[in-house]
């Protein structure tokens, strides 16, 4: 998983995978037919094995600096867990970027887009709820920030929709606590 890029990675246009996804909705749409969703899926397998790994991403692995890398990512990712831990982390002391439960999930994953952030969770319906943190402290306070100011407008929306404002009488208000503390 490839987490915090400046950009999201352009996706590539690959017919076969076009043409397996047009074939799978179709065997979606004739569930009378169960032998095509069969046939479809074992198609999939196929088309979708995993590849073997490239003999350069081998050969990094195999580097002695990757200890190096390892010990400042374990050291990374532990600094972004400790800085969010009281939020509500559904994976704490993951291995990976921390993903918090948040009711405003939505407008913290829009204003990490906004400072460029691509997010490694991004599935319709099953991330709702959810941000998956990239692995950069910056983040952070974006985070933060963003929860904070979806708040105040939420607040400040709710105070708008409960009506019109009414008179508010000082005096009145100072006495009734006045008279309960005498």
């Amino acid at each position: 998983m490839v987490c915090g890029l400046a950009r999201s990675p352009e996706l590539s246009q690959d017919p076969v995978n076009a043409d397996l996804a047009a074939v799978a909705e179709i065997a979606e749409r004739r569930p009378e037919a169960p032998a095509l969703k069969d046939a479809v899926e074992d198609l999939l397998d196929v088309a979708w094995a995993p590849a073997p790994m490239p003999g350069a991403i081998r050969t990094r692995l195999a580097a002695p600096e990757l200890d190096v890398e390892l010990s400042r990512r374990r050291a990374c990712l532990a600094h972004l867990h400790d800085a969010v831990a009281d939020l509500y982390v559904i994976n704490p002391g993951a291995a990976y970027p921390p993903v918090i439960a948040h009711p405003r999930a939505a407008a913290i994953r829009a204003a990490l887009a906004r400072a460029g952030y691509a997010l490694p969770l991004h599935w319709t319906g099953a991330t709702d709820g959810l941000v998956a943190l990239p692995d950069d402290p910056r983040a952070i306070g974006i985070v933060r920030r963003a929860a904070e100011a979806s708040a105040l407008r939420e607040a400040l929306a709710e105070g708008e929709a409960s009506g019109p404002a009414e008179p508010f009488d000082f005096d009145a208000f100072i006495a009734s606590k006045t008279s309960k503390t005498a």
